[in-house]
């Protein structure tokens, strides 16, 4: 009994331990535990004996000091792995470790960076402010590409050009009139395919939505997206590399996270640099990107330099293709998350109708 009196007892005293010593660390009965601390945590519980009772300014400062800076270390490796190409990759392959910002968290950052920095710019263009409905595919096409019992396509009937307007929207009245016209000239074409055929055509040109909210879905998508670069450049690289046995996957890793680095750090300074000179910028960003890359290829693996061109050569190419195929999975998510494409609604109404025409 005594004992739990005495750990009730230090347990209410923790409310009243206070950072004696000036150094911003609680001196008394943990908080937590009530157990008596003797570090910056407490030997018992673990909890931080940090001392949040301090100004906003000085708890500002440790917030700043502990992301941003990161002991220092950010200073020293974001300029050293910009323009000393592949200098950071080999210390951090040597097991020089400590002066530079982990890689995954470095990558972290500076895709954080370049998303914020290149959504704002597009948020004071003006554009999104513009209340014009936008789609993410061709609604005349699709719907010219109907088909119709024994008359062919939709597109091929007489009338089909007056189902829009000059701004390409539907026209209701002209779409009635034009699958009356249908339906009286087919026996086999009944008022309930009519009906279905009008619903068809106008779910398929009601897939729309504002320009803020389809930038809205591509904020939530692209950053995901973007994740999926990585691993397809690493499975590039050990691909390219396979043979090698002295190059481990953990290289490949390490090569692939700085090489994103670098895109998205060299495309922020372009973004700034563009408000001088918009060409030179981008221009210097492009042809930097083979540079750079033969660089930290060249030094994190130690291969000649025609074969280190080569692999270049295929990671140029093969990159660019994964960075249209993110595009366009950022472009269709965004448009299924805005509310542009109901894939659901549009197989099953698309499928009902085919099912309808094949009867």
């Amino acid at each position: 009994m005594e004992n739990e009196l005495e750990i009730v007892g230090a347990a209410s005293a923790g409310a009243v331990a206070r950072d004696i010593d000036g150094d911003g660390y609680l001196d008394g009965p943990c908080p937590n535990c009530g157990e008596m601390l003797t570090g910056e945590y407490c030997w018992n519980c673990g909890q931080s004996a940090k001392d949040m009772q301090q100004p906003i300014w000085t708890l500002l400062k440790d917030i700043f000091d502990s992301v941003l800076s990161i002991d220092g270390r950010l200073w020293k490796t974001v300029p050293a792995l910009i323009f000393r190409p592949g200098h950071v990759t080999r210390s951090y392959l040597d097991g020089k470790r400590a002066r530079y910002v982990p890689p995954f968290r470095l990558f972290l950052i500076a895709s954080v960076a370049f998303f914020l920095l290149i959504f704002g710019m597009v948020e004071r263009t003006g554009v999104l402010e513009s209340d014009d409905l936008i789609r993410t595919f061709d609604a005349r096409a699709a719907i010219a590409d109907l088909p119709v019992e024994g008359k062919g396509k939709l597109g091929e009937q007489e009338g089909f050009d007056e189902l829009f307007n000059d701004d390409d929207t539907l026209n209701p009245e002209a779409l009635a009139e034009f699958v009356r016209s249908i339906s009286e000239d087919s026996a086999d074409f009944t008022d309930e395919d009519s009906a279905e055929l009008v619903e068809l055509i106008q779910n398929m040109d009601s897939f729309t939505a504002s320009r803020g909210e389809l930038f809205n879905a591509v904020q939530i998508w692209a950053p995901r997206m973007s994740f999926v670069l990585v691993p397809f450049n690493i499975l590039l690289l050990t691909a390219m590399h396979f043979w090698i046995r002295r190059i481990y996957i953990y290289n490949h890793v390490i090569v692939a996270l700085h090489m994103q680095t670098y895109i998205y750090l060299a495309a922020c300074l372009a973004i700034f640099a563009s408000n001088f000179s918009s060409g030179l910028a981008w221009s210097i960003f492009g042809l930097s990107l083979p540079i750079y890359f033969f660089q930290i290829m060249r030094k994190s693996y130690d291969t000649s330099r025609i074969f280190t061109a080569f692999r270049v050569f295929l990671l140029l190419i093969f990159g660019f293709v994964g960075l249209i195929l993110v595009v366009v999975a950022v472009t269709v998510m965004g448009a299924t998350e805005a509310g542009l494409i109901d894939w659901e609604r549009l197989m099953t109404e698309t499928d009902s109708y085919f099912n309808v025409d094949a009867t």
